[in-house]
């Protein structure tokens, strides 16, 4: 028998914290068009649990993750490893909780952080101590419409929408929505604090169902976004996508599977991510100068405004490139960590960054006959994670790590997979 418990509680900032996502935004938050929230879903299967915790924010680092798992197992007693800390990395939220490489943009503050520290603490008791016997559905379907490979559109990607739906005496408490796409409906421009395309769809499913909780769980999203489907960069088509999203979402509540297997368990596993060979510092400079020159091109001749961002990003990928080359030379490994969480058949696969989709797809093919959901930016943020990648873009510029690191990380999440899957069966 499972129960569950869940809370949702508001965690926007004040007015005036400076903004995260966009390495050109400098001017702070103006406003509020949409609350910023932490969704909390706790589980309980008589003899494990596990706490679900899903953040308004572009992304949390180790040390933000560490501290609240502590709190939490203070306040509750769940066990650090039974809880997993993820975003759904909104760029319309505040800076200062990812700290884990040299960035652009300025700290939030350590007030801040420890506030929604202590907020998450306190939901998490009373998640726990609202727990009530549930039952579970799961469903999934491809959605067209929203997310696209953002440098090529016609590229293959990870489509898939998955809906698990928790229900206390018949009716929907909670339910996790599995989908990846980068929240960048919201342009740099924008200065109001939002949830973007996961608020969009919250604001639906809220007028539907008012007394549930979502829990936005953002997939391999590190090369799919909205650029080539976006009309406009503005709130009217943030509602407009949240809709198409909603009404998948809704069509699979109503025609999930029971989840006849309910038992669960969560395990971390510690992991050194390969760091790559960078260029000299002259020929870091150089690919920022020739790409500095590219956009300047596009701009004079280009009226295709998805291709001139593209060039717009890869100009910042290159100023990342270029800190990496100082500040990473010599390094050969960083250490973070992979989260496997198993409910019944289904796994989740907590990923520590902006994985890139072939690697959802990778590992989803190993696992034909199991329902996987990839779950990025989870319990840190070790930046972009590329797949096959040959051309320099925003994403592999950005990224620190070796050019298999798509390989890489299938070929570790792999087994470890199956070793919890093992665990979970042995019950």
């Amino acid at each position: 028998m499972i129960s569950c418990g869940a809370k949702q509680i508001e965690i926007t900032p004040p007015i005036g914290v400076p903004l995260a996502g966009y390495g050109s935004r400098i001017k702070g938050s103006e406003g509020i068009h949409d609350p910023l929230y932490a969704a909390l879903v706790y589980l309980n299967d008589s003899s494990r649990e596990i706490l679900l915790v899903g953040l308004d924010l572009v992304a949390v680092d180790a040390d933000f993750a560490a501290q609240t798992r502590m709190r939490i197992t203070q306040e509750t007693g769940i066990p650090e490893d039974s809880i997993m800390i993820l975003c759904t990395h909104t760029h319309s939220g505040p800076d200062g909780y990812a700290n884990a490489f040299p960035r652009e943009g300025s700290d939030a503050g350590d007030c801040l952080r420890q506030n929604t520290m202590e907020k998450i603490a306190g939901a998490a008791r009373w998640s726990k101590a609202s727990a009530h016997k549930a039952t579970i559905g799961l469903g999934s379907e491809h959605v067209s419409g929203v997310g696209l490979n953002r440098n090529d559109p016609h590229k293959k990607i990870d489509d898939q929408l998955t809906v698990v739906r928790i229900d206390v005496e018949g009716a929907p408490l909670a339910v996790l929505v599995n989908y990846a796409c980068h929240p960048t409906v919201m342009s740099a421009d924008n200065l109001q604090l939002s949830a973007d395309l996961p608020g969009a769809v919250r604001e639906y499913f809220r007028i539907h169902y008012p007394t549930s909780i979502l829990l936005f769980m953002n997939g391999a999203a590190g090369d799919v976004s909205t650029r080539f489907t976006r009309r406009t960069q503005g709130f009217e088509e943030l509602k407009r996508f949240g809709a198409i999203l909603f009404g998948s979402i809704l069509a699979l509540m109503q025609r999930t599977q029971l989840v006849a297997d309910d038992r669960i368990i969560s395990k971390r596993f510690p992991i050194g991510l390969p760091v790559r060979d960078f260029p000299s510092e002259t020929e870091a400079r150089e690919v920022l100068a020739s790409s500095e020159k590219r956009y300047e091109e596009l701009k004079r001749t280009s009226t295709e405004p998805a291709e001139l961002r593209k060039a717009e990003t890869k100009i910042l990928g290159a100023r990342v490139q270029a800190r990496f080359a100082a500040s990473l030379k010599g390094m050969k490994t960083v250490e973070s960590e992979i989260q496997i969480v198993q409910l019944g058949d289904l796994t989740m696969v907590g990923i520590p960054g902006e994985p890139f989709s072939g690697i959802s797809l990778a590992l989803k093919a190993s696992f034909p006959d199991r329902s996987l959901m990839v779950v990025g930016y989870a319990n840190d943020y070790m930046g972009y994670f590329p797949m096959g990648e040959q051309e320099q873009t925003y994403e592999t510029l950005k990224s620190p790590w070796a050019a298999s690191i798509g390989d890489f990380l299938v070929e570790k999440c792999v087994p470890l997979i199956q070793q919890v899957q093992g665990e979970n069966r042995n019950v």
